[in-house]
């Protein structure tokens, strides 16, 4: 017997496993920095997806100086 769903809580579920991960990895949310945008600075461009982790990243592990720092 196989279960079947739909298309929405197929994507439902796939959006709460991301987060979840994303959440383990110490990555923060691009849809929570979406709804952010529109509510606080609706007249701002906002970053795509892969600008917005690449920013985070970069802020996580560069202390501002040449070297990546470790911890």
């Amino acid at each position: 017997m196989s279960l079947s769903l739909k298309p929405a809580a197929q994507k439902a579920g796939l959006a709460q496993w991301r987060e979840a991960l994303d959440r383990l990895l110490g990555l923060p949310n691009y849809e929570r920095y979406l709804d952010h945008m529109q509510e606080a600075h609706p007249g701002l461009p906002v970053l795509s997806r892969r600008a917005f982790y690449d920013e985070a990243q970069k802020s996580r592990y560069e202390s501002g100086s040449d070297r990546p720092r470790c911890c």
